[in-house]
């Protein structure tokens, strides 16, 4: 009755087992819960960011501000130039074409902001996309479509644990008309047609949308909007990284 069928030795192995186990379940979780919080309210930082520098970029089409700067806390993240996107607008034999380069932010984690044509639009590292910030297209009997020429004249993507200052300035401006005779087509050629499609369907005046492959993972999106004319008005900026 007083002898005891296992040793000390054998509990305190278990229980030190025990709470090694645990400690290693806890941190293995709680890392990565931390590491994917944190990299959320980064991306939601520069999500904050993306949105000044659209309002900083309109301030200099619209209200003749010569240059605006906007701060972005990188955190590991980059940000530089992306791939050509195009804008082509045309009506009653008539047509404007516009290529530019949008500004790509890219988190740790892979997920992207991208300001193109006027948008913000986040990009998920599934692919998936969502505009945050819309465009300044208005359709009606007269329509307007204002086109941000952005290019860069270094176009050197930077990184790291950095504040970068994003400048934009007005090089350029011009306006055209196109008579559309009651209908005109609005083509967007993107790697990101899914938010734009979104955006022209829940236009009352855009009664279709077709999609066609563009090749190298871009899509050709053309919307037909009804109207009796188009305003094109284009602006050329310049976007360094200081």
């Amino acid at each position: 009755m007083t002898e005891r069928a296992v040793s000390d030795v054998v509990g305190y192995v278990l229980i030190i087992s025990l709470i090694l186990t645990s400690v290693g379940v806890v941190y293995t979780t709680g890392v990565t819960t931390l590491q994917d919080t944190r990299d959320a309210e980064r991306v939601s930082n520069a999500e904050q960011a993306l949105a000044v520098l659209q309002s900083n970029t309109n301030d200099v089409r619209y209200r003749g501000a010569p240059s605006r700067m906007t701060e972005i806390r990188l955190s590991n993240a980059r940000l530089g130039p992306g791939d050509r996107v195009s804008i082509n607008v045309s009506g009653a034999g008539t047509a404007s074409n516009t290529t530019v380069r949008p500004v790509v932010y890219t988190s740790e984690g892979g997920a992207k902001l991208v300001y193109a044509h006027g948008a913000v639009i986040r990009v998920e590292p599934d692919g998936g996309a969502a505009m945050l910030e819309e465009p300044d297209f208005r359709f009606g009997e007269r329509s307007l479509v204002p086109v941000v020429d952005t290019e860069f004249s270094d176009p050197t993507t930077v990184g790291g644990q950095t504040r970068v200052f994003v400048r934009v300035a007005a090089n350029d401006r011009a306006t055209r008309i196109h008579d559309a005779g009651g209908s005109a087509n609005v083509t967007l050629t993107t790697p990101r047609p899914a938010p734009w499609r979104r955006y022209f369907t829940d236009e009352a005046r855009v009664e279709d949308c077709t999609e066609t492959n563009a090749g190298d993972g871009r899509t050709e999106l053309t919307c037909t909007v009804d109207t009796e004319s188009v305003v094109v008005s284009e602006t050329d900026i310049d976007v360094t990284f200081r």
